[in-house]
């Protein structure tokens, strides 16, 4: 709840005395109608008005649903909500419409005759979005300038745009990217390839993440940790471990690795020592140590297990616990 309370800045209490099911409806439908002209519109005025006021119907809708006002039975408003609020999304949104409107432009000077016709259009073009840059990230502003060199945007210059927008979500700058193309060095490819190879994997690890969790409140409750439900956890959460090791790999063959907390070790971890299969959650913290998760307390829980047992760690054991506490004392001084 931490996060909706960033991002649903109006008071939930002041918001639901207005609501019921009627104008949720008409919210609703004002959101859909904002949504079909945010993809349409050509003109300025009408997509940041539009876009603005898509933005706060969601914001609604998504604090009755998290209020439990409503029930959705398709997309989530939250979800959509937290997609739309990210910044590269809304760069991705502004850049459609400046391209929609751009190349509405170049169909209307296609139709003038004279060349002081076609330059006054250009011109009104650029003239006019520049009324809106207090409405636009410097991505963006940066963006609709560059049209200024070409009439066309052919696609290779498409395709450099995405991986740069790509660039921006996964934390660059554009500083950062316009010192790799001045130095002419190949991290750019690299870049674009560690992206190819590392999405397809983590558009699956992440929504996982969520399941996890969730999945894991409805075990915690039913305080039965071996039916059905329990078994299908524990294979989700041994799907996620394998889909964080190829993540890992990905990470490592570009230079892009960095340490993180893994909730499914933590939560298998957890569902065995529940179970009473000590051995089970042991092996569990092994195979985190060896995949150098060091973040989640796994090498005291390690500790604690074995002694729980009645029993010494073996020689290995030693070694995993011992590396993994240099590794974090290391990284803390």
């Amino acid at each position: 709840m931490g996060l909706l309370k960033q991002l649903f800045e109006r008071n939930k209490k002041e918001k639901a005395a207005d609501l019921n099911i009627l104008s949720l409806n008409r919210e609703l439908e004002i959101l859909n109608d904002c949504a079909k002209l945010i993809e349409t519109t050509k003109n300025p005025k009408t997509f940041f008005n539009r876009y603005e006021l898509y933005m706060d119907k969601l914001s609604l809708l998504a604090d009755a649903e998290s209020s439990n006002l409503v029930k959705v039975t398709g997309e989530s408003f939250v979800k959509k909500y937290i997609k739309m609020n990210k910044k590269e999304q809304r760069i991705h949104s502004i850049n459609n419409f400046i391209d929609r409107m751009w190349n509405d432009t170049l169909n209307k000077v296609n139709t003038l005759k004279t060349d002081k016709g076609k330059q006054n259009k250009i011109t009104l073009f650029f003239k006019t979005l520049s009324e809106y840059e207090n409405l636009m990230p410097p991505e963006c502003i940066e963006y609709y300038k560059s049209l200024s060199n070409s009439k066309q945007i052919n696609n290779s210059d498409r395709a450099e745009y995405d991986a740069w927008l790509d660039f921006l979500g996964n934390g660059g700058t554009t500083e950062e990217w316009d010192e790799m193309k001045a130095n002419k060095t190949s991290r750019l490819t690299n870049f674009q390839s560690y992206l190819k190879e590392l999405n397809p994997v983590a558009d699956q690890y992440f929504p996982q993440l969520q399941k996890i969790e969730k999945d894991w409140l409805k075990l915690y409750h039913s305080k039965n940790y071996s039916t059905s439900f329990a078994k299908e956890y524990e294979k989700l959460c041994l799907e996620n471990i394998k889909l964080y090791i190829k993540l890992v790999h990905i990470e490592k063959k570009y230079g892009e690795y960095t340490s993180k907390s893994v909730p499914a070790y933590k939560r298998l971890i957890m569902l065995y020592e529940r179970q009473g299969n000590f051995d089970r959650a042991i092996e569990a913290c092994k195979h985190a140590l060896l995949n150098e998760v060091y973040n989640d307390g796994i090498s005291e829980k390690l500790k604690k297990l074995i002694k729980k047992v009645n029993r010494k760690p073996t020689t290995d054991e030693i070694n995993l616990i011992s590396n993994a506490e240099n590794k974090i004392n290391r990284h803390t001084s």
